[in-house]
């Protein structure tokens, strides 16, 4: 690029950065540009590209690489600066970026900018960057997560006991441990059962954390996947979580609240980072390690006692305030729900019985049934 199309391109993102995000990093301050124009090209100088970020001078020989590094990542927001001038009714000043854009890549017939050729180019210049971690998000730790249970009691029904299992205040939590480790992209969750789950990590260019875990047992492999919007300064994130796997009859989903807790709870951060490592061996997890002490456990296969040694370390939703304002309409809708399974295949043929859920067409113009042999 030219002088005067390296000044667009450098101006173009000064102005617009607040609004942009960069693999998982939302340019807001100037400090999140230079990870994000250091993370393209490793050659440029983070103090020149600080002072750049700053508004103050650069040296010249400095401008051509971050001035590359710039028009990529306004590449990879495309639409976001382009909503950003039209918006702002900056018509012109959105065709000179424009220009300068498109001259990198192939051009249509009539001239136009070739927006696939732009895009075409991200997906190249992704295999070759360098992949940036989840630091400028999701911060490493420990986090303790939340989500609705309700027991499957013998005979699949709720028992006829004195606990009233209709109310929402009186349905069981379960509470796990996930252990993140942002630089390096991989997690490992702590189940009710103190079974270990490793994973993986991946953040989109949307800010959406997924993760993929899996627990290898005795009759096979069971799966855990995780999804979230990611935000810095939260008190909590907000999950969608589903469980399938070789013994897992029907998927189960739920959404789940994560809470990180502060590492003031050194001899849990010491026991998950010796699991993290390897120095402690996953079958060595016992109810009376430090661990057990921030899981909750599974209700037993039996009606509610509250003197029953079994229910002790059951946890329901009235011991988290925070949750029981959550289970209330107080916020317009219950912010959270019990988890839900698939329906099972006895209950599809019971309901497809009489009441069939057939396709539809606007028009009306549906072919008619098929003729059974």
């Amino acid at each position: 690029m030219t002088k005067v199309e390296d000044a667009i391109v450098l101006e173009c993102l000064l102005e617009v950065h607040s609004t942009l995000s960069y693999q998982g990093i939302l340019l807001r301050q100037a400090s999140d540009v230079v990870i994000a124009l250091t993370a393209i090209d490793a050659t440029i100088d983070k103090t020149s590209a600080l002072a750049y970020s700053r508004r103050q001078h650069v040296r010249e020989g400095a401008k051509p690489a971050i001035a590359s590094a710039a028009a990529l990542i306004l590449s990879d927001n495309f639409d976001s600066v382009r909503f950003y001038y039209e918006s702002t009714g900056q018509i012109s000043s959105w065709q000179h970026v424009l220009g300068v854009l498109a001259k990198r890549n192939p051009t249509k017939s009539d001239g136009g900018p070739n927006l696939t050729g732009i895009y075409s180019e991200r997906i190249f210049e992704s295999w070759k960057r360098k992949t940036i971690s989840g630091n400028g998000l999701l911060k490493s730790g420990i986090y303790q997560f939340f989500r609705q249970y309700l027991p499957p009691f013998p005979n699949g029904s709720v028992p006829s006991d004195s606990y009233d299992w209709t109310d929402p205040l009186n349905r069981c939590v379960i509470c796990k441990l996930v252990y993140v480790d942002s630089r390096k992209m991989e997690c490992i969750v702590i189940t009710s059962e103190l079974s270990v789950y490793i994973g993986t990590m991946f953040i989109s260019r949307e800010n959406i954390l997924s993760a993929i875990l899996q627990h290898d047992t005795e009759t096979g492999i069971v799966y855990r996947f995780t999804s979230m919007k990611l935000e810095r300064n939260l008190k909590f994130y907000s999950g969608l979580c589903v469980k399938n796997g070789d013994k897992t009859r029907r998927p189960l989903a739920a959404q789940c609240l994560y809470v990180m807790i502060p590492r003031s709870h050194v001899d849990l951060y010491m026991e998950v980072t010796a699991l993290a490592s390897g120095t402690l061996p996953i079958a060595r997890i016992g109810r009376n390690s430090v661990i057990a002490q921030y899981i909750s456990e599974n209700p037993p296969n039996a009606p509610y006692d509250p003197n029953d040694p079994d229910w002790s370390r059951v946890k329901f939703v009235k011991n988290f305030p925070a949750l029981a304002k959550m289970v209330k309409p107080e916020f317009g809708s219950v912010m959270f729900p019990e988890s839900f399974r698939t329906m099972d295949v006895k209950d599809i043929s019971s309901i497809g019985q009489t009441v069939a859920l057939k396709p539809f067409r606007h028009d009306g113009k549906l072919p008619p049934p098929p003729l059974h042999s």
